[in-house]
């Protein structure tokens, strides 16, 4: 080997390490965590109270025309192409079949997604945008996949960390409403400007990841505006997820006419954002509210304890709380949460255990299939955690 093929393969090795060293460094997150809690809650609180304010505004100057349907202005918002896919029209054969599951979908709607349909009006997006957590996760903030992601975006521990979340031991901010709500909307704003606006390609990346579309593209040949992402080798259920976008798309366009309507619902939200004093119990919010505990549990996920933390002074609430406010309206009670186990210990009864995990004895009575108030010692009771 002559000196100077010795040197060019020493000058190759080390700019390949370069290269490597460049191409694996570690993604810098999009919004860096606030250092101070309580302030990141003052600022949550007042940008919120004035998007409230500017919600008021504006009803009052339609004040005069018919009262606006959340469901007729999302049919309105869509603009993704019309093209249609065979899975998508057989995701829309399956809606059509399981009318449960849409009764379920049109129950929970009216907690979440009055608030989804302003913050994508708010960013001039595509309304198909508001379907993604009913794909995700059909609205069901305890939601939680094999693979842990968490929320109603369904939102990987490591991408919520990349967005600025904040995930600890006793806080979850992929289970927040708000926050949730607002990092997707920018990660999917992020995949689709990488794909140079192409949301087919976008919207698939959110479930599957960009590297691994990008990897599909290469294999099949296909440039970066390709906008047929369910023909890519890719995974089954990122293969079909911009197709299922597009089939509950489509059921909702047909809804009052080949499909029955969904029930109407005003352009208001059902939560608004309060203060409160730290660690007060979700059972006593409930209460004071004249709400579920589920109700409380499922608008504040991101608490994992049931209690405010100390560092924190802003909770989610039913905004109208002046009626009785049950789960069962909102199809919560459905939603499996979280289950622990308890062993039960002399002395212990139904009311006692029901009291120390802030649930109801009926409660405890139809997770563990029990028939009156007979309990032993020694034994296993699952315990529902919201």
């Amino acid at each position: 080997m002559t000196w100077r093929v010795r040197q060019f393969l020493f000058r190759f090795s080390w700019g390949l390490i370069a290269i490597l060293i460049v191409g694996c460094a570690p993604l810098q997150p999009l919004k860096k965590e606030p250092l101070d809690t309580k302030v990141a809650d003052i600022q949550r609180y007042d940008a919120f109270k004035q998007r409230e304010l500017r919600q008021r505004a504006e009803n009052e100057l339609l004040a005069e025309q018919a009262e606006q349907n959340v469901w007729q202005i999302l049919k309105d918002g869509f603009s993704l192409p019309t093209q249609t896919t065979p899975l998508a029209d057989k995701y829309e054969r399956w809606l059509a079949k399981h009318p449960k599951h849409v009764a379920r979908l049109d129950k929970r709607v009216k907690l979440v997604l009055p608030f989804l349909v302003e913050e994508i009006q708010n960013r001039n997006l595509p309304m198909e945008l508001a379907l993604v957590p009913m794909i995700e996760s059909s609205l069901n903030t305890f939601a939680t996949s094999p693979a842990n992601a968490a929320g109603l975006w369904q939102i990987m521990p490591q991408t919520g960390k990349w967005l600025g979340l904040r995930i600890s031991g006793s806080i979850d901010e992929r289970r927040n409403i708000l926050e949730s709500t607002r990092v997707s909307l920018d990660y999917l704003q992020y995949l689709t400007d990488y794909y140079d606006g192409n949301w087919a390609l976008g919207i698939t990346s959110y479930n599957a990841g960009n590297g691994n579309v990008d990897k599909a593209l290469r294999r099949a040949g296909k440039p970066r505006n390709y906008d047929a992402p369910w023909k890519l080798p890719l995974k089954k259920e990122s293969k079909e997820y911009y197709s299922k976008i597009i089939g509950l798309r489509n059921y909702i366009k047909k809804t009052g006419s080949e499909y029955p309507a969904f029930t109407p619902l005003p352009l208001d939200n059902f939560f608004t954002l309060s203060r409160t004093a730290p660690s007060r119990s979700f059972a006593n919010i409930a209460k004071q509210y004249n709400s579920d505990i589920e109700v409380i549990s499922y608008l504040n996920a991101d608490y994992l304890s049931q209690r405010t933390l100390k560092n924190r002074t802003t909770i989610l609430i039913p905004k109208n709380f002046k009626e009785s406010i049950a789960a069962e309206e909102f199809a919560i009670a459905e939603i499996k949460p979280t289950l622990r186990k308890h062993k039960i210990k002399p002395g212990e009864n139904l009311s006692v255990i029901a009291r120390k995990y802030n649930t109801t004895v009926s409660k405890l009575r139809r997770l563990n299939n029990i028939k009156g108030n007979l309990i032993r010692a020694g034994k296993v009771l699952l315990i529902p955690i919201y």
